[in-house]
């Protein structure tokens, strides 16, 4: 009796450390992620910067303002079409 007490504890012991070392393999790669996913944020927030610094040599769009994009894509898209005119 006292055997299979000491087995089911080593047996639990071990069930334990299992779990323990599978949470901190987890935790690992969801610290990993974690930074992945803060990289990714950076850039974002990168590319929303220059997005707007581009907006404010746009004219506004008299509907919806000075941060209008598919105005802005539609005023780029004139602008090159007279640089082409233009260049001949």
């Amino acid at each position: 009796m006292a055997v299979e007490k000491i087995e089911d504890m080593q047996s639990e012991q071990f069930d334990l450390i299992n779990l323990l070392i599978y949470k901190e393999k987890k935790i690992d790669r969801l610290k990993q992620r974690n930074g992945e996913l803060e990289a990714e944020l950076k850039v974002a927030d990168k590319l929303l910067e220059t997005r707007n610094e581009l907006l404010k040599f746009i004219p506004a769009c008299e509907a919806h303002g000075d941060q209008c994009v598919p105005h802005a894509l539609e005023w780029i898209s004139k602008v090159k079409t007279l640089a082409k005119i233009i260049a001949g």
